[in-house]
């Protein structure tokens, strides 16, 4: 059940991303096959299994649809399945709700290799409210370090990691402690870097790299695998 609840998210939220960057009212118009204009029914919408019974195509004109849709909607049900225990906690909400919003700034970093600010000032102003009301731990030792970190990046290498990467690691640093935030620069680092390698065998362009993505990556790894660490 966690895993379908989690897929719905990724559906939903997906959907409300691509519509924004589009400029088009999340409300209307209703779903519908971008190639033919068919409004979609209630069955071609279930996340996954829609888009597998119907081998990624509409059921009208038979026009392939982009896979990314599928992927997005997985990719958010293993990080709901991954991270909700069995019983579920108020700081097992929060988690999942800090890498939903990761999970959402990754989508549109993909696609416009930017920091989307009003899901980010939104959703950070959320995530710090639950924070606090939860009495979590505020690290001012990794905010220091954070703050220290991104004024040396933005001085000296301005062009090598962009501004928006920075904003995002401070919003997240007095959350994490010093361990586990040396712990995400490592992984996620390590993550871009097996992505551009494999990018260059595949030789595929890459002169420019979104990082959210990557920095999403380490948090999940940080928060549910090596939350013990």
């Amino acid at each position: 059940m966690t895993f379908i609840i989690g897929c719905c998210f990724g559906s939903f939220g997906y959907l409300l991303i691509t519509r924004h960057m589009a400029g088009i009212s999340s409300a209307w118009p209703p779903s519908h096959c971008t190639a033919c204009k068919s409004k979609l029914t209630w069955y071609e919408l279930i996340p996954l299994f829609s888009f597998l019974i119907q081998s990624g195509r509409c059921r009208h004109c038979h026009v392939k649809f982009s896979s990314t849709y599928f992927w997005a909607e997985l990719s958010c049900g293993l990080v709901f399945l991954l991270c909700l225990p069995a019983k579920i906690l108020p700081t097992s909400l929060l988690l999942v709700f800090w890498l939903y919003t990761a999970w959402l700034l990754s989508i549109v970093d993909i696609y416009t290799q930017t920091l989307d600010s009003k899901i980010f000032f939104g959703t950070t102003f959320l995530l710090w409210c639950a924070q606090f009301s939860l009495h979590s731990v505020f690290h001012w030792e990794t905010l220091l370090y954070c703050g220290l970190l991104a004024c040396f990046f933005l001085r000296y290498y301005q062009n090598k990691i962009g501004a928006g990467d920075l904003y995002l690691l401070l919003a997240w640093s007095p959350w994490l402690s010093f361990r586990q935030f040396c712990l995400l620069l490592l992984i996620s680092s390590s993550l871009g870097l097996l992505y551009f390698l494999g990018a260059k065998i595949v030789k595929k362009h890459t002169d420019t790299l979104p990082f959210i993505p990557f920095l999403s990556g380490g948090l999940f790894v940080v928060a549910c695998v090596l939350k013990n660490f």
